[in-house]
């Protein structure tokens, strides 16, 4: 059929550069080389065939590795949509990467760093927050207190 499917990458672009690299065309949004980052352990991938009109029947092939050579890589997906949303992603760095499932040429790869909030940091603040409430709590019971015994 000669059918030469074009993907582009895009990640929540609002701001888009535009790499080229063979058959692959990606946008990302801000630095290309920048790493996605998430502190929530949500990774959002979109990919967007470059010519939409073509794009009727194309399937995608999403993979996810540790390594950037990706000798370790585990298929993510494999279908027609253009996006997924991971969740869960345990801290660390992974690397993504996408292409038709006719066996086309792989994208560049993205990185996404995963980091959660520090367990110190996160004590320390649900403690500066119970601090807090229980500051406000004793403000509103003296000043209860206090009205109650002024009135009386």
């Amino acid at each position: 059929m000669g059918l030469r499917a074009t993907v582009s990458w895009l990640i929540f672009a609002s701001t888009a550069f535009p790499l080229v690299a063979a058959e692959v065309q990606f946008l990302v949004e801000g630095d290309p080389d920048a790493p996605i980052e998430s502190n929530s352990g949500v990774v959002a991938l979109e990919w967007v065939p470059a010519n939409p009109d073509e794009a009727e029947g194309i399937e995608f092939e999403l993979e996810k590795s540790e390594t950037a050579d990706f000798s370790e890589a585990t298929v993510l997906y494999r279908g027609p949509d253009r996006s997924t949303i991971l969740t869960g992603v345990r801290a660390g760095d992974y690397f993504y990467r996408v292409r038709t499932a006719d066996g086309g040429r792989w994208s560049k790869p993205i990185r996404a760093e995963v980091e959660y909030i520090q367990r110190g940091r996160l004590f320390a603040l649900l403690g500066i927050g119970l601090v807090v409430v229980g500051l406000t709590v004793a403000a509103i019971v003296g000043g209860h207190f206090k009205s109650s015994r002024e009135s009386s």
